[in-house]
């Protein structure tokens, strides 16, 4: 019987979102900047009521939005100068308003370091007394540069906002432009230009803090994934991806899923990335696989914007299924789809995003171990073929097919590089299964070498590139299945595509199997080589079919005549599952 198996694997570093707020003062039982109650100045000098260079603030549980503690400050009020009107008003430039007044400055604004002036500065108050006070923070950036007033209502909480871009005025020293990129805080300034009720004043203050505004919405293209491999030890998984070029790409985040987050038809990865990988990273080794347990891999790529980093759109998902020696001698998934792009309405219609798991639960069922990789990386050389008469090649060309129908046009099944790639590895023994709606058409109207192929190494000829047929009658090798479908019903990714299938007939030397409800052959197999399904293998379901479960079971019952077919199986291969164990949770 084939066991459920944990998996586990090593713990990597999680690259954190970037957060919205960096908070600089949260009064914490602390006063790194210094805090002190002070006169305003000047002009105001002489008409102090409380000691200049008042105590620290007190730290309280009260009106807390950050943290264990929040800051509070109370004074009296400072009154209109003695000499007044002859000393300009400071806080109205100019102004000749009555008010009262205090300001809470800092010894060291350097302490909470820099706010860029493209940034937002925020506060959240309590005003605890019965009377409204304007508020407002001071900088400084050379000069002393003051923000906008705003009124603190009675017995209330208020967020202070300053949007450092829309601009500042000038406040004793400065002139109400920003004379560099950075400022520091200086203080906070409290005033009303009506005589308080009280002659003092109390206010809690928490989680002052600098806010990035986002200016960056466009995320990075989603990446590809390119393949997944045995590492060098048992248990490792090497993790490959062709390389971003945004210049401000971030980091990779890689996700892992089990059978376990497959339900619905639809794979749900975690929201929390597995591990990450820095920008300048094409590869990652998983450590700790369990082997025999099928696991699937996805890739997005992060930017370095801010405050909040933009995740591109997800990369097609790989799987794989290790050996518990760690052997690198195992069947490849290879997904042929580069038709439609994961910017295409068509990659969800083709079900693109999630090809790789209806090959790897069937192979996994029949207690297979396996890896996966996109056709290009057998075209440029990165997976290499090897030749083998315990395993196979399971070549998934999708809808990349020329096929009929209402698809966008300008894919192929099958480039001219892993036409020459393919027909190498047969000529040295390789056993391969492959299958797809309209790559026999594709290779039939194709080059002299995609012909050649299709006629020499494949042993088929094309008979008619859209059968109107989505039931599946088999012969031949196929005794597991007495029939199944295609087609256009709840259990097809993509509805149209059953009824566009190939219609094929077997060469000399090789035998027809399956037919269209009729005469016509679906499959051609030869030499114990070769086995090609004028269909997609991902569309087997039975008829009916009541459950996502059973579709997986039809497709595990068909990949195991494949396997016997194709295939010496090694001394330490398990029996096949009979059941559906792997798919349980999808009844």
């Amino acid at each position: 019987m084939h066991r459920r198996l944990l998996l586990v694997l090593a713990l990597c570093s999680i690259v954190p979102m970037a957060m919205a707020d960096t908070v600089i003062e949260s009064f914490e039982n602390a006063n790194p900047a210094g805090w002190r109650t002070t006169s305003p100045q000047p002009g105001q000098d002489r008409n102090i009521a409380s000691p200049r260079y008042s105590p620290i603030p007190q730290y309280v549980t009260e009106h807390v939005t950050h943290g264990a503690a929040a800051g509070r400050f109370g004074a009296n009020w400072t009154l209109p100068g003695v000499d007044y009107p002859a000393n300009a008003n400071v806080y109205e430039s100019g102004g000749t308003t009555l008010y009262w007044a205090l300001r809470i400055s800092t010894a060291s604004g350097a302490a909470l370091g820099n706010i860029p002036t493209s940034a937002e500065l925020h506060a959240d108050i309590y005003n605890r007394t019965a009377d409204p006070m304007q508020f407002a923070f001071v900088v400084s950036d050379g000069g002393l540069e003051r923000g906008p007033l705003t009124t603190l209502a009675p017995n209330a909480s208020t967020e202070y906002v300053w949007k450092l871009s829309e601009g500042c005025t000038g406040w004793v020293t400065g002139n109400g432009v920003w004379n560099s990129g950075t400022v520091v805080m200086n203080s906070m300034l409290l005033y009303t230009t009506t005589a308080p009720t009280a002659a003092q004043f109390t206010f809690d203050i928490d989680n002052v803090r600098v806010v990035t505004p986002q200016t960056d919405f466009t995320p990075p293209a989603p990446p590809v994934l390119l393949s997944l491999k045995q590492g060098t030890n048992p248990g490792d998984l090497l993790v490959s991806w062709v390389a971003n070029t945004e210049p401000d790409l971030d980091h990779y985040a890689i996700y892992l899923g089990t059978n376990s987050n497959f339900a619905g038809n639809r794979m749900t990865f975690p929201s929390t990335p597995f591990a990450t990988a820095a920008s300048s990273a094409t590869s990652a080794v998983l450590t700790g696989v369990t082997p025999e347990q099928a696991i699937y891999i996805r890739l997005t790529a992060f930017d370095n914007a801010t405050p909040q980093q933009n995740e591109s759109g997800k990369s097609i998902f790989l799987a794989a299924r290790l050996r518990a020696d760690g052997g690198s001698t195992l069947d490849q998934i290879v997904l042929d789809l580069d038709r439609y792009p994961n910017t295409n309405s068509y990659f969800v219609d083709a079900g693109y995003y999630h090809m790789s798991v209806y090959n790897a639960q069937a192979l996994a069922t029949n207690g297979r171990n396996y890896i996966s990789c996109l056709a290009r990386a057998v075209a440029d050389g990165s997976v290499v073929l090897a030749p083998s008469t315990n395993t196979f090649v399971v070549w998934s060309n999708g809808m990349d097919g020329d096929a009929a129908g209402s698809a966008p046009t300008g894919g192929e099944g099958l480039s001219e590089a892993n036409v020459s790639k393919l027909a190498s590895y047969i000529d040295a023994g390789g056993r391969l299964m492959i299958s797809g709606t309209g790559f026999i058409t594709d290779l039939n109207a194709g080059s002299s070498a995609k012909q050649a192929f299709l006629a020499d190494k494949l042993k088929a000829i094309l008979v008619s590139d859209n059968i109107a047929s989505d039931t599946i009658n088999t012969s031949g090798i196929f005794t597991s299945l007495s029939a199944f479908r295609t087609g256009t019903d709840l259990w097809s990714y993509a509805a149209w595509a059953g009824t566009h299938n190939d219609q094929i007939a077997a060469r000399s030397g090789a035998v027809p199997a399956m037919n269209y409800n009729s005469a016509e052959s679906a499959c051609v197999c030869y030499g114990e080589q070769v086995v090609s399904f004028g269909f997609e293998f991902e569309m087997v379901r039975p008829d009916p079919c009541t459950s996502f479960a059973q579709g997986a079971a039809a497709r595990a019952a068909l990949m195991a005549d494949v396997i016997d077919y194709l295939t010496s199986p090694p001394v330490d291969t398990p029996t096949p599952s009979t059941g559906v164990r792997e798919f349980e949770v999808y009844e």
